[in-house]
């Protein structure tokens, strides 16, 4: 698997498709088999890169960290403007069809809301299927990142939407 990570992999779409291209037809000359995965925050997803995700089999993960208020504290796009906006946005036609791509949203819990199921709901109202969550652990701004204490508290969220999950599947 060839996996496009760090930072934001569609600024530089060019070297995105071309790596796909140039895989491919490497994996066709060794008779390998070849699969892509891109992690995403969305917003820059254009008509080509819906095609060539869609084509080609992506494991698709977007970063988002819940309804757009939540979204929004620690991921506004450039302009100020509501980062989870400009992903959806870019995203409902991909989560309509996604063709061969598993798409999955990625919510990232920080230690300002440890509340799971609140954000998994939200990416499930917005078209997600699937949704993990995955705690902040380092950064420079040390009122998000976890700390000891925080850690009883972020599992007694994820028992509280495991269990929520649970009843929806008995219901």
């Amino acid at each position: 698997t060839v996996g496009f990570i760090g930072g934001e992999p569609f600024l530089n779409r060019e070297v995105l498709h071309s790596s796909v291209k140039y895989a491919l037809a490497r994996a066709h000359e060794t008779g390998s088999r070849v699969g892509f995965s891109v992690t995403t925050n969305g917003t820059l997803l254009n008509a080509g890169d819906l095609d060539l995700l869609r084509r080609h089999a992506f494991a698709v993960s977007i970063s988002l960290d819940g309804s757009a208020e939540v979204n929004d504290r620690n991921r506004r796009s450039r302009n100020g403007t509501s980062g989870f906006d400009l992903a959806l946005h870019a995203l409902q036609p991909l989560l309509g069809d996604p063709g061969k791509a598993r798409i999955t949203a990625r919510a990232t819990i920080t230690r300002q809301d440890l509340r799971v199921l609140e954000r998994v709901e939200a990416l499930a109202n917005a078209g997600f299927t699937e949704v993990g969550v995955s705690p902040w652990r380092t950064s420079p701004t040390p009122d998000i990142a976890f700390r000891e204490q925080d850690w009883p508290g972020f599992l007694q969220e994820m028992v509280r939407a495991g269990e929520a999950e649970a009843q929806n599947l008995r219901e």
